[in-house]
């Protein structure tokens, strides 16, 4: 009994028995793609270069698994969210089928790029200077505190001289109108005198 037993178990390593699902039909895959697709996600910022990502409508058929194999899954509140997200980078998630009788042969995936902080728009000066580029709430390149002060004041001294363009033109064009508003008042008393 035991050397058929060993036998067995030899058969068993030398021959393995395989046993493989069907592949997924192609309405199969739509649909499962179609599942993908209606996946939402969104970054949330929490603090400094830190986010969250929140994803909604996750299906009951499939689990979501980033590259730190945080998962997303589908509950009552429709929504998942998970912290820890560094900004500047773009995070991948794998999409796996839980409920499926057949094989899918492609890998379904989803990507978000989540901006970089910019520690800088939490300055006095950014309230000031809104429209600055430096100080938008999300920016992509490097940049250090000297180069951001250089830059500022450069933007403070072009809004300035702006500024007295913007000035004088207004005052000429208050000077024209009120040239064009004398001589026709002048012109208007010439004629009622002529008329008497």
């Amino acid at each position: 009994m035991k050397k058929i037993y060993n036998f067995i178990i030899i058969l068993l390593i030398i021959f393995p028995v395989v046993v493989s699902a069907k592949t997924c039909s192609k309405e199969e895959v739509d649909n499962f793609n179609k599942i993908v697709n209606d996946i939402k996600i969104e970054y949330i910022h929490d603090k400094d270069n830190l986010f969250k990502i929140k994803m909604s409508n996750i299906s009951k058929e499939v689990i979501v698994v980033d590259e730190n194999n945080n998962q997303f899954t589908y509950n009552s509140n429709n929504s998942t969210t998970h912290d820890g997200y560094e900004g500047g980078r773009t995070y991948k998630f794998n999409i796996l089928p839980i409920y499926y009788d057949c094989e899918l042969d492609l890998a379904f995936s989803r990507s978000i790029i989540i901006p970089k902080y910019n520690i800088y728009s939490s300055k006095k000066e950014c309230s000031e200077y809104k429209d600055f580029e430096l100080c938008n709430k999300y920016y992509d390149g490097e940049i250090t505190n000297k180069t951001f002060k250089e830059k500022l004041n450069e933007y403070k001294k072009n809004n300035r001289i702006n500024s007295k363009y913007i000035f004088l033109g207004i005052c000429i064009t208050n000077l024209i109108v009120i040239s064009i508003v004398i001589v026709f008042i002048i012109n208007n008393n010439k004629k009622h005198k002529l008329k008497k």
